[in-house]
């Protein structure tokens, strides 16, 4: 196949205004002549290929003779030839296509919804506090925790309840027909009270609206460029755990009409470190009664530029074109934990039975005695209103903000005519990663273990809501290179034309409706949720190392234009 692209030389109508002629002569039969053509390019397949060409113009003017280098005459010299000519040997034919006009512009801009998948992982440290059976020290009871991770006891003095203690039940009474003394027994069993949570308890989805412009333009050979630029707002979603009314986020207090009911053990923090609590466990567990919560937020923009090659398939409503550019991306996204504590005790009764002894006078005694099981809180009936609380208010923050840049390629195919078009892309990326962390917060560790019995030497004891004492501050920024996948779909069609009001607006009338839907993957990322040490006072969380992959996707409506 041979393709000329015509050139606009100005020689001709230099040679008109000088007055030189210009004859066309019929191939030689004999002596080829390459005055008139002067690169030697034949026009013809071999073997009829032949060097001939008009001849050349006159010395004139002081101009010398002949044409000027690289020149030819033959086919022709005109610049208003078409574009693009293409001459193409299909089985022994020759067939010649000519594409005329120019650049066709394009301009869209479409309203997105978009969705971020958050990361899900575990709250705290997965291995503190972890056993399969535990005995309570100097008690009768156990519990097996077949299905919660987290059973946690917090050392206080002497003759005040454990804030997890395991209650005996009490013995059943003699049998009937004499007089006897009941055996009692404790039923073990699982009893959640301060468990560990995860992101997977926020059920919200981190959806919010963005927008995208792109614009570029098509070459007469299908050849072109694109530009396009996007953003999606900031989203957030939240798990909480709490009554509302028992706490004001502005004053990190209760409420004056807090009673004792509404206090609960709703969630711990399981945290790495010594056994700070003496129940023999590695690490600790912070609990909570007041409120826990957990939010975390994203958001997400970028912009790319594409060059678009010449068909690889071009069929009657079907084209396949490469593409290959640069991308720009960035991720900002932040992760909150937060929770208060009342500071008071636990007591859990698990139900008990008893069975009665063997009467001395009569049959055997078959009376059981139970005991019901309840979680609250100890000597709560005691404390009313609760002014004397020594309520403790925790916090986390963890923020990442990420910026990629690198190349990409990929595949448009575009299927349809000018009335309707579905085109849909895919591309790959190898993009340069800087990620910017940061990790900040107080009170996070035990402020209980000072009474342990016996102490853990060589700690310094946590003062109970204290920030300006426990505050924690890190950052950290690294480069890495993560793999980027786009997926996408889009379709438009000449709708406005059709609808009564619209079809009467000069710019509606022109424009295409269009629709589509974009998925985005990004591999080796910071996930603020997810690069977290949990670490107890005094070290303090730190950052680590560990990174995940970033998700979003979003659905796009809009209007397309072309000039």
């Amino acid at each position: 196949m041979r393709k000329r692209h015509w050139l606009a030389c100005l020689l001709s109508m230099w040679l008109s205004a000088v007055g030189g002629q210009a004859i066309a002569q019929p191939p030689p039969a004999g002596i080829p002549n390459n005055l008139g053509n002067p690169d030697l390019t034949g026009m013809m397949p071999p073997p009829y290929s032949g060097n001939y060409g008009p001849n050349p113009p006159q010395q004139y003017g002081g101009m010398p003779a002949g044409y000027p280098p690289g020149a030819n005459a033959w086919p022709n010299i005109t610049p208003y030839g078409p574009p693009v000519d293409e001459t193409s040997n299909q089985n022994g034919l020759w067939f010649n296509r000519q594409l005329t006009g120019g650049k066709k512009y394009y301009f869209s801009l479409e309203g997105l919804i978009g969705n971020t998948t958050r990361p899900s992982n575990f709250i705290g440290d997965p291995q503190a506090n972890t056993i399969d059976i535990f005995t309570e020290p100097g008690g009768t009871g156990q519990f097996i925790d077949h299905n919660q991770q987290f059973f946690e006891q917090v050392a206080v003095p002497t003759g005040t309840p454990h804030r997890s203690l395991i209650g005996s039940g009490t013995g059943g009474t003699g049998g009937t027909g004499g007089t006897g003394t009941g055996t009692g027994t404790t039923t073990a069993t699982d009893f959640p009270i301060f468990l560990g949570q995860s992101t997977g308890s926020i059920t919200d989805r981190l959806s919010s609206g963005g927008m995208r412009a792109t614009w570029g333009w098509t070459n007469p050979d299908s050849s072109g460029v694109e530009a396009s630029g996007w953003f999606i707002g900031p989203s957030s979603a939240k798990f909480f755990l709490g009554d509302q009314r028992q706490f004001n986020s502005t004053l990190f207090g209760l409420n004056p009409d807090l009673e004792v009911d509404r206090l609960h053990a709703y969630a711990g923090l399981p945290l790495s470190g010594a056994d700070t609590d003496g129940d023999g466990l590695p690490g600790m567990v912070m609990p909570f009664d007041i409120y826990y919560r957990l939010q975390y937020s994203t958001q997400s923009g970028g912009a790319n530029l594409d060059w678009i090659t010449t068909p690889i398939i071009d069929k009657p409503g079907f084209m396949m074109r490469a593409m290959y550019g640069a991308r720009y991306m960035a991720i900002r996204e932040t992760f909150q934990f937060d929770g208060a504590d009342s500071g008071l005790g636990y007591t859990i009764n698990l139900p008990g039975s008893g069975v009665g002894g063997t009467g001395t006078g009569g049959g055997t005694g078959t009376t059981t005695g139970t005991s019901n099981g309840f979680l609250s809180p100890a000597g709560a009936t005691s404390l009313e209103p609760l002014i004397n609380l020594s309520i403790m208010q925790s916090l986390l923050s963890s923020s990442v903000t990420t910026q990629l840049a690198g190349p990409e390629a990929g595949f448009r195919f575009d299927i349809g005519g000018e009335r309707f078009k579905i085109w849909t892309t895919s591309k790959l990326g190898l993009l340069a990663n800087v990620s910017a962390r940061n990790l900040s917060g107080y009170n996070i560790g035990d402020a209980y273990y000072f009474n342990t019995n016996p102490a853990v030497p060589g700690l310094t004891t946590m003062p109970r809501n204290n920030p300006a004492a426990t505050k924690f501050a890190h950052q950290d920024t690294t480069t890495a290179l993560s793999p980027l996948f786009e997926q996408s779909i889009f379709g438009k069609a000449k709708l406005f034309q059709y609808v009564p009001v619209l079809k009467k607006s000069k710019i509606l009338s022109n424009a295409d409706f269009q629709a589509g839907y974009t998925v985005i993957v990004v591999g080796n990322v910071y996930r603020p949720s997810q690069d977290i040490d949990w670490q107890a006072y005094p070290i303090s969380p730190l950052l680590r190392d560990k990174r995940g992959s970033f998700i979003t996707s979003n659905y796009s409506f809009g209007m397309s234009w072309e000039y």
